[in-house]
């Protein structure tokens, strides 16, 4: 990824005065009962003999380095007890200035759920003796409505059950190949679940009945115990489920909104809380939550259940780890805002390589054409430093570029006041906007603004030159080897991180624009985007809104696209926003 580094200060994590120092906070660790060992099914390559991670698993279940069929093991791995500080991890993420979507996703993968654990008792006909199966349920008020247990693969009974059962062997293998919102489940032969209310003499029969228990693909083994009870009156996955693999039986509904027996909408699963059925026996009539209280006393009372909160958050398996460095780092800085959700992508990081080398293409052609001088932007005008005199800014287009450069240091100067020389910010000149996120470098917006036909329209070539500069620097700060050779191309005397960077010089509110873009809703929904001359900033109330009204009935786009179709004369209600840059007409 054209990364560039200092050899000088190269270590390698196999030189024993490096990782002396790893080895010492291992122990650590370890002595602290941090790190320890314990067995968990994992992804095996049986031809490179490792471990992956599940992203180098493919979609056909394959390696994505030896293209052999993924195995799952049984294996003894290392660990960092993570979970230790789930609830710090937390109640912190309240104090992060960090977007709400990225906090949202934190508590996600954290995962803190509160509910109950509830044992099911279970016969297996082939076998003396087997442990109850313990579900986590977030619903224990819909206990009477279990019509069967579902276990993840890894579950012990399922691993034990499999060491004697050929065709549950084979729908293991075949599992890890299914989809994720695949209903297919395996029946496993011979062995049933009990109720644990079925145990109380008023519980309903239907309840007291034994209930099969299924190998299921959507139950997760981080989750819980790895394994769930099915209600499929009360659970969308449960139900769909159950009519995959029993759709002759009948659905149990334990729940309903207040005064009704049987659910609103029929065949769909009452999801939320509500009040308490006849099928829920001596309970019927209570609400969700007294239920729940209620049962939880029961089953606690017994020793078959209890209150409790589970996390999706486990432990670290630290025996696989990969080193993603530059790649990871190129690939993130093209492709989205830091708040921005974003998966990993191979095909990208070849779209990075493209682009830089359409910028290298760019500026060479750019440089040919006009050449670099050193410039100072100062009150509409830039200073010839060479030749120690002023040029007046000739077009909107560069007008545009300046208050770019103008704009960018009030920006991001206070957000990276603690470190001036670590400016990362983005430069995009298209309708004469700055597109920039802090914090991040965006070339891809800036590659599609600055083009040669924008120095063409009246543009000053050395103006461009000025936009490229600091984009070039940003580029270097990242660790972008061609940034410096593209540096060198166009800079042959002062080195990329010696060149001064974009400061303010109080012009930017001098520097408006001479025409403004207007976009055009009627009745809220966008209908064409036109431009007319800036108003004087003294407009303001109906005089805006007859100037912007005005611009927009005499802009070739508005008669094109939509004047024949709308009279805005007899619009109920005018909006103008932000001075003109958005009007609604309301009808």
């Amino acid at each position: 990824m054209n990364g560039e580094w200092d050899w000088d200060k190269e270590l390698a994590t196999c030189d024993p005065d490096f990782y002396k120092h790893t080895q010492t906070l291992f122990l650590l660790l370890h002595v602290n009962g941090l790190a320890y060992q314990a067995k968990s099914m994992v992804n095996y390559d049986p031809v490179d003999q490792t471990v992956l991670a599940n992203e180098q698993v493919d979609s056909d279940g394959k390696s994505w380095r030896s293209g052999a069929q993924v195995e799952k093991r049984m294996l003894k791995q290392w660990f960092f007890k993570i979970s230790d500080f789930r609830q710090e991890l937390l109640d912190d993420l309240d104090g992060l200035d960090w977007p709400e979507r990225i906090k949202s996703m934190q508590k996600n993968w954290l995962g803190k759920s509160e509910g109950a654990k509830i044992k099911f008792g279970i016969t297996a006909f082939k076998h003396k003796s087997i442990p109850d199966v313990e579900v986590f349920t977030t619903r224990p008020d819909t206990l009477y409505g279990v019509q069967y247990l579902a276990l993840a693969a890894t579950h012990p009974l399922v691993q034990t059950l499999a060491a004697e059962d050929t065709n549950l062997q084979t729908f293991l293998t075949e599992l890890p190949n299914m989809p994720p919102e695949s209903k297919m489940g395996y029946l496993l032969p011979d062995v049933r679940a009990t109720n644990p209310l079925a145990f109380e003499k008023a519980t309903p029969d239907a309840t007291k009945a034994s209930l099969p228990i299924y190998v299921a693909s959507y139950v997760l083994s981080d989750y819980g115990e790895g394994a769930v009870m099915g209600v499929p009156g009360h659970d969308t996955r449960d139900h769909a489920f159950w009519k995959c693999n029993r759709p002759d039986d009948p659905v149990r509904v334990v729940v309903a909104a207040p005064a009704q027996d049987v659910p609103a909408v029929p065949h769909v699963p009452f999801i939320q809380p509500g009040q308490l059925t006849s099928h829920s026996g001596p309970l019927a009539g209570l609400s969700s939550s007294k239920a729940a209280q209620e049962i939880l006393r029961i089953l606690t009372k017994h020793g078959r259940g209890e209150a409790a909160e589970t996390w999706r958050l486990r432990d670290w398996l630290i025996s696989r780890q990969r080193y993603w460095a530059d790649a990871t780092r190129a690939h993130i800085l093209f492709q989205a805002p830091v708040s921005e959700v974003l998966e990993w992508d191979e095909n990208k990081i070849a779209g990075v390589t493209r682009w830089m080398r359409r910028l290298y293409d760019h500026l060479h052609e750019w440089r040919a054409e006009a050449g670099f001088l050193g410039l100072e932007c100062k009150f509409g005008f830039t200073r010839n430093t060479a030749a120690s005199g002023w040029r007046f800014i000739r077009s909107n287009g560069e007008m545009g570029m300046t208050r770019v450069l103008q704009d960018t240091p009030q920006a991001f100067g206070n957000r990276f006041a603690s470190t001036p020389k670590n400016y990362f910010i983005s430069f995009a000149i298209d309708d004469d906007k700055p597109l920039s996120h802090p914090g991040l470098v965006e070339p891809h917006q800036f590659v599609e603004s600055l083009r040669l036909e924008n120095a063409r329209k009246g543009n000053h070539p050395e103006t461009g030159r000025e936009v490229l500069y600091p984009l070039l620097m940003d580029l270097a700060k990242e660790g972008n080897r061609e940034s410096k050779k593209l540096w060198r191309a166009v800079q042959e005397t002062i080195r990329i991180f010696h060149y001064p960077y974009p400061t303010e010089d109080g012009t930017l509110e001098m520097l408006t624009p001479d025409t403004l873009k207007c976009s055009v809703q009627v009745n809220g929904k966008l209908r064409c985007v036109v431009e007319f001359d800036q108003p004087e900033s003294i407009l303001k109330g109906e005089a805006l809104e007859d100037w912007v009204v005005k611009g927009v009935l005499d802009s070739p786009e508005w008669k094109d696209k939509v004047g024949q179709k709308v009279n805005v004369r007899e619009a109920k209600k005018t909006i103008v926003v932000k001075g003109g840059k958005l009007v609604n007409f309301v009808m």
